[in-house]
């Protein structure tokens, strides 16, 4: 048998992302079976991290490496004076989906709520890789053309590419007409939630009913919450929201801060709020972001493991061992300068008579 050359073909960082994103899509798009979802959940979760790679790499190849140590420093420096031989450092081995994201936040201008949404991308990979899977189709076409495809876009436009050279047209034009749709229901929905609030109060109550709902008002606010005026019926209402720490893997001492929306609720027209892209639609600019800090050296290893660490140095965090701090995963736990804990009403911190936190009378922790 004649023996026939075969020729490696490269396919180049650029063309990988190429190829995930327009195979994603493309089933996305006219997915009809959960298999369809799966395979293209997957394909654009391997096309962002990769996106994600080359944005890194772009500022510094060496950012993509697990380990960075003297010795890749020198190969990629172009001004040695001793051409010394040296093993060649194995870019073939990256960083993780999560270390891109932590990376990726210290140069990119995006909103740092693309974090939540890439970060349930991951999750929902997992769950199809190595578990079993379930899931609503329109949450993930929601996911994956509201979220995902606006981060990839918005990405590319940062570094001055066009999203057509990664996503096919044809596939970016469906895209498109889909987004505004989902965009489109997502604020109609809010629109008939408003609707329906301010005929309840304006219609379906009279003025001594809406008189005495204004005598029983009784918003528990914790610190990051917040009154506002309702959409409905412009009288007080309850924004709540959340805190969510992030510990940087690779410097362990370092915890970023956010404080995303919740939830809001009106106790005068029953206006209430909890899908979280209805919530950004009416109340984006309530979100924020609070700059890194570092976890001090001398912080009690019985901390909760959501301490934010930013409590004043004479903070008695020593808790006794039988204190407990189970506390719920949305406690703001964002505590004001005269008292290290901030819990809500129903945190189950029912501690001894001795331990050591020495609250002020106000403080709505019990």
């Amino acid at each position: 048998m004649e023996n026939k050359e075969i020729r490696a073909t490269l396919i180049d960082l650029p063309k990988n992302i190429q190829l995930c994103l327009n195979f994603g899509f493309g089933t996305l798009i006219t997915a009809k079976n959960v298999m369809d979802y799966r395979n293209s959940i997957i394909s654009i979760h391997n096309g962002v991290e990769l996106l994600m790679k080359y944005y890194l790499q772009r500022k510094n190849r060496l950012l993509i490496l697990p380990k960075v140590d003297h010795l890749a420093v020198i190969q990629e420096s172009v001004d040695l004076r001793k051409d010394i031989k040296i093993e060649k450092v194995d870019f073939s081995k990256t960083i993780s989906y999560e270390d891109c994201i932590v990376r990726l936040e210290f140069f990119s201008a995006l909103p740092e709520t693309s974090k939540v949404h890439l970060k349930k991308l991951n999750y929902y990979r997992n769950r199809c890789v190595h578990y079993e899977f379930h899931f609503e189709q329109k949450e993930i076409r929601r996911l994956l053309i509201s979220h995902t495809y606006q981060f990839i876009s918005d990405l590319l436009i940062e570094m001055k590419l066009a999203v057509n050279d990664f996503i096919n047209q044809k596939y970016t034009t469906s895209l498109d007409e889909y987004k505004k749709s989902i965009d489109d229901e997502t604020k109609n929905d809010l629109i008939g939630k408003i609707e329906v609030a301010k005929k309840h109060y304006l219609e379906e109550l009279n003025a001594d009913e809406r008189e005495q709902k204004k005598a029983t008002e009784n918003y528990t606010l914790h610190k990051i919450d917040k009154k506002l005026s309702c959409p409905a019926c412009d009288n007080n209402a309850l924004l709540r929201k959340k805190v969510i720490y992030s510990e940087d893997q690779n410097e362990p001492a370092i915890v970023s801060k956010e404080i995303i929306l919740k939830e809001f609720s009106c106790h005068y027209c029953g206006l209430h709020i909890k899908d979280y892209d209805q919530l950004r639609l009416q109340f984006t600019d309530e979100e924020k972001v609070i700059a890194k800090f570092h976890v001090p050296a001398d912080c009690p290893d019985d901390c909760p493991a959501d301490c934010p660490a930013d409590c004043p140095d004479d903070c008695p965090r020593d808790c006794p061992d039988d204190c407990p701090t189970d506390c719920p995963d949305d406690c703001p736990r964002d505590c004001p300068d005269d008292c290290p804990i901030d819990c809500p009403d129903d945190c189950p911190r029912d501690c001894p008579d001795d331990c050591p936190i020495d609250c002020p009378d106000d403080c709505p922790r019990d």
